[in-house]
């Protein structure tokens, strides 16, 4: 097997560490890491919002694992444009500077907006409501016209990522931090709101799939089952068995979101996930949420 360089971005944050981690863990490239965080290994601590200088990675660079981004789907505020664009304009300068075989790029399900339709493909009409989500947009475009044609772009549409060590601003450490605590808990559209999971070992593997079989294109990661808030939250409930404050429930036509996306896409290539069912009980055993 031919021993690839590999940089990812964004190497701190939730996504990025466990890809980092993932990829030393099964030894077979080099990795390099790069974000605004001090770490070990062959890491440059940098900010990512200033153009990179060439000399800061080796010369050849195969692959580039693009993790780096602002998340915050509920803020309207400018600087996330601002933010994400300026770092995936500097990443993109970049990659002409080093011209990697491959460019992975983390982008979002949230592109589509909130269509409330099935099986949502790629080439379903992008409509995003949030500023993250058109920043996420913005950056496809940003990447798919500017990065050059010798490199294979794959930008990776994540559903809800779950995973060990899950940001306690997500709904799933939410929920939990209730339900442990004993705090009343409102459900909102119960049987019909949808998530679509993709655990971060999936995302892994998908980024190893593409590097291996030199993939290019867009592709949705999301998990083969999309589950209700219902079913979503009597998983988390499982886990709390001592919860016992009465949960509200109540309708609100204004905030629907039934929408459900389809993998066919990546499964093609004979990639198998994780069920929501298996991450949990991973999560939860691992006593790290």
């Amino acid at each position: 097997m031919i021993v690839l360089n590999i940089l990812i971005t964004g190497s701190s944050g939730f996504c990025g560490s466990f890809l980092k981690d993932y990829f030393l863990k099964n030894g077979t490239h080099n990795i390099y890491t790069l974000s605004r965080s001090q770490e070990n290994g062959n890491h440059v601590v940098f900010d990512l919002k200033n153009p990179i200088p060439n000399s800061l990675f080796p010369e050849k660079i195969d692959c580039i694992i693009h993790c780096a981004s602002i998340v915050d789907e509920k803020s309207s505020n400018y600087s996330i444009f601002e933010d994400n664009l300026k770092i995936a304009y500097n990443i993109q300068n970049f990659v002409q500077e080093k011209s990697p075989s491959c460019m992975i790029n983390l982008s979002s399900i949230s592109i589509y907006g909130t269509p409330n339709s099935e099986n949502i493909d790629e080439l379903f009409t992008n409509k995003p409501k949030s500023t993250y989500g058109i920043s996420k947009l913005l950056i496809e475009h940003l990447f798919n016209a500017m990065i050059p044609d010798s490199t294979n772009l794959v930008n990776l549409r994540l559903g809800y990522v779950i995973g060990l060590n899950i940001p306690q601003h997500s709904v799933l450490s939410r929920f939990h931090h209730m339900l442990k605590n004993n705090e009343e808990i409102s459900l909102i559209n119960p049987d019909t709101t949808k998530f679509s999971f993709i655990d971060l070992f999936d995302i892994a593997k998908t980024c190893e799939l593409i590097i291996n079989k030199k993939l290019n294109g867009t592709f949705n990661l999301v998990g083969d089952k999309s589950y209700t808030l219902r079913k979503f939250f009597n998983m988390i409930k499982s886990f709390s068995p001592n919860y016992n404050q009465n949960i509200q429930e109540s309708e609100n036509s204004n905030i629907k979101f039934s929408t459900t996306f389809s993998n066919k896409k990546i499964k093609q290539f004979g990639i198998s996930f994780k069920t929501c069912e298996d991450s949990f009980k991973e999560i939860f055993s691992s006593g790290k949420i």
